[in-house]
């Protein structure tokens, strides 16, 4: 039988149906994507991680001006930001749906090691965070996530994880553990990305590398990005990725979904 989380919840409207995508196609799609990928075997030698972390760490930016960088931006955000809208968006949240107003997921963040990663949570309360990414019209995602969502206000609370040390502000974004380990096994160069801290934005999603992963190219792409600014990271570089994630969240990214 189908959850009840993803039962059809069409309308009638003018003595109409409104049909809505089917949330069980999506699910069992994703799962049989997901099994025909862990078949797929993969090999990485320490020798190479050594050498990857030789060729993308020689900026000293990383150990040292990057850190004050991420503290004060971070700071900022907490005390300017987030201590006004933390109580806005808990009326909003919970007038809408139940559960908590932060929503926390492990994700794989520095040499692909598991930390809590938050957001104000964006959908109901549901069985598959863990497994299934969201997806366009995803029914699981409430008015005011879609929002949020869109202007990426959801990922706010993670100035949080980059103080606490977890997260940096500029980096390659953490992926859901399922699918860290699913591009690991397609891509034998996506664990390189993780010889950083993962960031809250990146050069990859001012260049419209965001949302869910559906292809090889897409995949490839997000890397592309992702080891260019690690290799090349600079204050001047963050601060330029910063300003266009501002412009992404004032008029809002179609892909932030």
């Amino acid at each position: 039988m189908e959850p009840n989380h993803f039962r059809d919840k069409s309308k009638i409207k003018n003595g109409k149906r409104r049909n809505r995508p089917s949330k069980s196609m999506h699910y069992d799609l994703v799962k049989s994507q997901i099994a025909a990928i862990e078949s797929v075997p993969v090999s990485i030698s320490k020798a190479r991680i050594q050498k990857s972390q030789k060729d993308y760490l020689q900026s000293k930016y990383w150990n040292t001006s990057k850190r004050k960088l991420d503290i004060f931006f971070s700071l900022m955000v907490v005390v300017f930001i987030l201590s006004w809208m933390y109580p806005l968006l808990y009326i909003l949240i919970k007038l809408e749906s139940k559960g908590p107003l932060i929503f926390k997921q492990k994700r794989s963040g520095l040499k692909q090691e598991y930390f809590t990663c938050y957001k104000f949570r964006s959908m109901e309360i549901n069985d598959y965070t863990d497994i299934l990414p969201s997806f366009n019209k995803d029914p699981r995602i409430t008015k005011i996530g879609g929002f949020i969502r869109k202007s990426s206000i959801d990922e706010l609370p993670q100035f949080i994880n980059v103080l606490k040390g977890d997260m940096t502000i500029v980096g390659p974004r953490p992926h859901m553990i399922s699918d860290t380990d699913s591009f690991n096994k397609i891509s034998s160069n996506f664990y390189m990305r993780h010889q950083v801290k993962p960031g809250i934005t990146g050069l990859a999603q001012i260049n419209n590398c965001r949302g869910q992963i559906n292809s090889m190219l897409d995949l490839r792409n997000r890397l592309r990005y992702d080891l260019f600014y690690i290799k090349n990271a600079s204050l001047l570089l963050d601060l330029k990725i910063i300003y266009r994630t501002v412009l992404f969240m004032l008029y809002g990214d179609v892909k932030a979904k």
